[in-house]
């Protein structure tokens, strides 16, 4: 492999780490067009299970709720 990386170097006439990286990037980059992509799914999550007398729509009311009139 290295050989065939110095004979690369030589045929395009420039240095061998330049070569070397070029070739390193090509491959990379190959390699991350061929990965397949799973598409990313929301899952919605029906929530039943909170405790009656909690007012979720006003975060204000349910931290004095939780923590006390004293949170502040």
């Amino acid at each position: 492999m290295l050989e065939r990386v110095k004979e690369e170097s030589r045929k395009r006439g420039e240095p061998f780490k330049k070569t070397l990286n070029d070739l390193l990037r090509l491959a990379v980059s190959i390699e991350k067009a061929s990965l397949p992509v799973k598409p990313f799914k929301v899952r919605p999550f029906q929530n039943t299970g909170y405790n009656p007398g909690f007012n979720f729509d006003c975060i204000g009311e349910l931290l004095d709720q939780l923590e006390g009139p004293f949170r502040r």
